[in-house]
């Protein structure tokens, strides 16, 4: 699907109508094991029988989307395509995920303004993100590049749950710097997002990804934005007692 040519004259409540009209037919039947690039059913408002946000109406003067979270590269095995007739080797998929990145490709694939914030690797592995989002038509000007690694997501044959390797990425040594940018956009009286997307994934990734989620969700909420949370708890980062105890903190009249 090609993204749709934006129209500077639609304002974000016609953005956000058109979105649920269209989310439906355009990403029927998806859930957790959506695609790459395809968010879950209950990301949309509205939609699905667990979501918790009506539409709602955007600030009059915002215009755009933020998502704020982590990208991984996934890896999957396929144990039936050997590699060479050895025994320790095997073909994988290799694919760009990550909750709030397919949330923003999903968004920009609608014909919706959005940006994606994160902190990538330099390096090739960093650049093969960021060319995802931009051929998707997500904005990537909020994606900051430090030395280190990324975080990957392993899914082996017989295994009974995912296995990821980020508590040493790039995103969890590093997320806080992002608040700088935020920091500096609200000074400038430049901070412009109707909506704030976020997901339940980032407070439990450790202490600078959890305090750059409160100050994204704060920052949002006290600059008129709409925040749109995504709990997606994961039970291998932590409880849905810790989680909900992190969604407190930032109030939940912010969602």
């Amino acid at each position: 699907m090609s993204a749709r040519p934006r129209d500077e004259a639609d304002g974000p409540e016609a953005q956000w109508e058109r979105l649920v009209r269209t989310a439906t037919a355009a990403y029927p039947g998806q859930g957790p094991d959506a695609p790459v690039g395809m968010p879950a059913t209950t990301s949309y408002p509205g939609q699905g029988p667990d979501a918790g946000m009506p539409l709602a109406k955007a600030p009059a003067k915002a215009r755009g989307i933020l998502a704020f979270g982590e990208a991984l590269l996934t890896f999957k095995s396929d144990p039936a395509a050997v590699v060479g007739g050895g025994a320790t080797a095997s073909a994988c998929l290799r694919a760009v995920g990550g909750s709030e990145l397919n949330v923003a490709v999903a968004l920009a694939h609608l014909g919706l303004d959005v940006e994606w914030a994160s902190v990538l690797p330099e390096g090739a592995l960093g650049g093969e993100v960021i060319e995802v989002a931009k051929r998707a038509g997500v904005g990537v000007d909020a994606v900051y590049r430090r030395n280190g690694d990324i975080g990957t997501l392993h899914v082996l044959p017989g295994a009974t749950a995912p296995i990821y390797q980020r508590s040493r990425s790039v995103f969890a040594l590093h997320a806080l710097d992002l608040c700088a940018n935020w920091k500096e956009l609200v000074d400038l009286k430049r901070w412009h997002y109707a909506w704030v997307v976020v997901s339940g994934i980032t407070p439990l990734l450790g202490k600078q990804a959890n305090e750059a989620w409160t100050a994204c969700v704060r920052c949002a909420a006290a600059n008129g934005s709409l925040v749109s949370l995504d709990l997606n708890h994961r039970p291998a980062l932590g409880t849905l007692e810790q989680l909900m105890a992190e969604v407190h903190k930032v109030s939940l009249a912010h969602f």
